[in-house]
């Protein structure tokens, strides 16, 4: 069960994240200003409490937030979090948040193919 005034914490850290850190999209790098959305690589779904860390969030276009980012496997999304936001991606909270380890070497394999 979340704590109560989790989510408003969270929305409030989602917004200045957004505005002080992100001027395109971390998948396809258009500019759009502030149609970009937070997606969310771990759903509030499977990870309730614990979701809701700058590490978890990419910037994404609507586009490819309702189409490119909904089928990317974690790694590659992760890969895309290392290459734009570095200062907050940490895999030891994602693995937190996921429930499950997640190796360095895994999105190394998938930045490689961004790159």
């Amino acid at each position: 069960m979340t704590k109560p005034g989790y989510w408003k914490r969270v929305k409030t850290i989602r917004q200045r994240w957004l505005i002080n850190h992100c001027t395109e999209c971390m998948i396809c790098g258009s500019s759009v200003g502030s149609a970009l959305d937070c997606h969310e690589m771990v759903r509030r779904s499977a990870s309730p409490g614990k979701w809701g860390s700058t590490a978890n969030l990419l910037a994404v276009c609507r586009q490819c937030h309702s189409t490119v980012v909904v089928n990317m496997p974690l790694a590659m999304q992760l890969a895309h979090k290392l290459l734009h936001d570095p200062d907050h991606f940490n895999l030891t909270t994602m693995s937190r948040i996921a429930g499950r380890k997640i190796l360095l070497r895994d999105v190394v394999a998938c930045l490689k193919r961004i790159m």
